[in-house]
């Protein structure tokens, strides 16, 4: 290693294991400036006394560290690795509440994990064990939209490093119980509109990169829950806690029809699902959601015109615009009707409820442009595999605006 690279893999560890100010600092922003003294004042490293050390000196420390940590001169030495841990570690004992350090911190492990990550092996639990009880409580609390991205951000990191198939399958359950709790107390917030309401209708279904962020961490948790589990096991009595799959399931056949809950947020975590694992789950299980969904849509889309809230229905809409590329792909259709001519023939007249609910409805949501857009995607999947008679279509339907030639100019 050159010059340059041990002062810098120095001046890290002074900042995180040598510097006792970034320690004092965190425990004056937890507990309160020290009542004497000798407890203001500490030697640094250097040897040189320096004055009274606030939570602000900490933040410095912490933002030094940061501007380090993002541009390292080379691989960590294993030594240096090994307590820089150690450091991350005992920092993360003072951390309890949000505040600027606390984001910061969470913001400086993110970065060494996705530096040093993968070169980590069982310190990476060891620095999960440390800051988990910060996670988690601050999840479900904070309304720092920056530390709750930087939340989602480290689960997803240590999601993709973690080796140990009993270390993940316990940090699976940890941050599968709180997401759904996240998704159902309403972190996006659904659409209320009238009719003709214009400017609402361009944001329906619309995400940030906040949610976005969310409904993808969702998405691979549901993936990681759902990938050695079959349609079968769901039934069996010795499992201790409900299974992801059916917990999915439940949340589809909901929309959103408890206006107290976000419930649509599922709806769009599993279009997710579906478009980036359907080649990893079992098709049964997708024909599993897919019949809840079909046992719920026309109260859904009933609910939704009462209430004047699309978003469940436009997300339902698109996730069995998603089920549709998958179960509706002719390898797939094979395999189903493989397994049982009677249970093809309900999927068959699953399709075909749908197409008739979606058809009688439709001059109801016909001026909701993302609503029609989504709508005329499915009915459009669903006969071009032959599964209806297009012959019924009410006259209503043909008499909509969608379906009239634009006068030429």
């Amino acid at each position: 290693m050159n010059v340059i690279g041990i002062k810098f893999f120095g001046f890290v560890l002074d900042i995180i294991t040598g510097s006792k100010n970034l320690v004092l600092g965190l425990q004056f922003a937890m507990n309160g400036e020290p009542k004497n003294a000798t407890q203001r004042v500490e030697t640094s490293l250097s040897g040189k006394i320096l004055a009274i050390v606030l939570p602000r000196r900490s933040l410095r420390y912490i933002l030094t560290l940061h501007s380090l940590l993002k541009y390292p001169p080379g691989d960590y030495p294993d030594n240096v690795r090994e307590n820089i841990v150690k450091g991350f570690v005992r920092i993360c004992s003072f951390i309890r509440d949000e505040s600027k350090i606390a984001r910061k911190l969470v913001e400086c492990i993110n970065t060494y994990l996705l530096n040093d990550g993968p070169n980590l092996g069982l310190l990476l639990l060891e620095i999960h064990n440390a800051l988990q009880q910060f996670v988690f409580h601050c999840w479900l609390t904070t309304h720092d939209r920056v530390l709750k991205d930087s939340l989602v951000f480290y689960a997803r990191i240590q999601l993709s490093l973690m080796r140990g198939a009993a270390d993940r399958c316990l940090l699976v359950e940890q941050l599968l119980d709180v997401i759904c709790k996240d998704l159902d107390q309403g972190s996006m917030s659904s659409t209320s509109m009238l009719r003709g309401d214009g400017n609402k209708d361009d944001k329906l279904g619309a995400l940030s990169s906040s949610q976005c962020g969310l409904v993808e961490l969702a998405a691979v948790l549901f993936y990681r829950a759902c990938l050695n589990t079959t349609r079968s096991s769901l039934s069996e009595k010795r499992v201790k806690r409900e299974p992801a799959a059916m917990i999915l399931r439940e949340a589809l056949m909901q929309g959103n029809y408890d206006l107290m809950k976000d419930l649509w947020c599922r709806n769009a975590a599993f279009c997710c699902l579906t478009r980036n694992f359907h080649t990893r789950i079992c098709k049964d299980l997708f024909l599993y959601w897919f019949e809840g969904i079909c046992m719920s849509f026309e109260r859904i889309m009933n609910s939704s015109n009462v209430d004047r809230i699309y978003d469940g229905l436009l997300w339902t809409l698109r996730s069995l615009l998603e089920l549709s590329s998958v179960l509706l792909l002719p390898n797939s259709r094979m395999e189903l009707s493989a397994v049982s001519s009677s249970g093809f023939k309900e999927f068959v007249k699953g399709w075909q409820l749908l197409w008739s609910t979606i058809v009688h409805g439709l001059p109801i949501i016909s001026n909701i442009n993302a609503l029609v857009d989504a709508a005329l995607l499915l009915l459009s999947n669903i006969t071009s595999n032959d599964f209806v008679n297009t012959s019924v279509i009410p006259q209503d339907v043909w008499d909509l605006q969608i379906f009239k030639r634009p006068n030429s100019m």
